[in-house]
């Protein structure tokens, strides 16, 4: 693990669905936020 917490694999490494769909999760609530805050 590097200094920011994340391991130094190649893209898709050890990458599950999961991981997958919790970081859309999170990516959409962020956009949502960007929207709503740019009113």
């Amino acid at each position: 693990m590097d200094a920011n917490g994340y391991d130094k694999l190649q893209f898709g490494e050890g990458i599950t669905k999961e991981d997958v769909s919790l970081y859309q999760d999170k990516l959409h609530i962020y956009l949502e936020v960007l929207k709503t805050g740019d009113r």
